[in-house]
């Protein structure tokens, strides 16, 4: 689970929670919650926002929020299963925070809110990495990192022939 901090600012990209993308931040801490002891007071929380919306797709939403709670719950890797269902949260958070931008303190006080009982349940992780002299550093926590690097150029001829 990523440490978040806890005070928000508004950048180039979208709404931020910390250092994250909010949408990101709030996917991250509701599929957190997905299969744990906290997932029923999250559930709730979480409806009450996707609620908002008239029409037919917060029942939508709803049904499809229980069935990625029984998915990580029945999975045998419940982590990578959370994982895997992250991205798809972003995005409808994402869409959620332009189509209602009021929503965004809601969903900032939640993620906050989440962040320390998260921790209490998945364990806390620390992760220090450092890189000296014109190194490079690539890591994650709970996720895979690919790195794409184009091979050094061919060494220059001399300037003589």
């Amino acid at each position: 689970m990523r440490q978040h901090s806890l005070h928000g600012i508004s950048g180039m990209g979208g709404v931020m929670f910390g250092d994250l993308p909010l949408a990101e931040a709030i996917a991250s801490s509701f599929t957190g919650a997905m299969g744990t002891s906290l997932w029923g007071a999250v559930h709730a929380k979480v409806a009450r926002v996707f609620q908002r919306d008239q029409g037919d797709e917060p029942a939508t939403l709803l049904a499809e929020l229980e069935n990625n709670a029984r998915l990580v719950a029945s999975a045998e890797d419940a982590a990578a299963a959370r994982q895997q269902l992250a991205p798809y949260w972003q995005f409808r958070f994402q869409a959620l925070l332009r189509e209602d931008p009021q929503i965004e303190s809601e969903l900032r006080d939640l993620v906050a809110e989440l962040a320390p009982q998260l921790a209490q349940v998945h364990g806390a992780q620390v992760q220090t990495n450092n890189a000296y002299e014109g190194s490079s550093v690539f890591a994650a926590q709970g996720g895979n990192v690919i790195v794409h690097q184009a091979p050094p150029p061919p060494p220059e001829e001399e300037s003589g022939r």
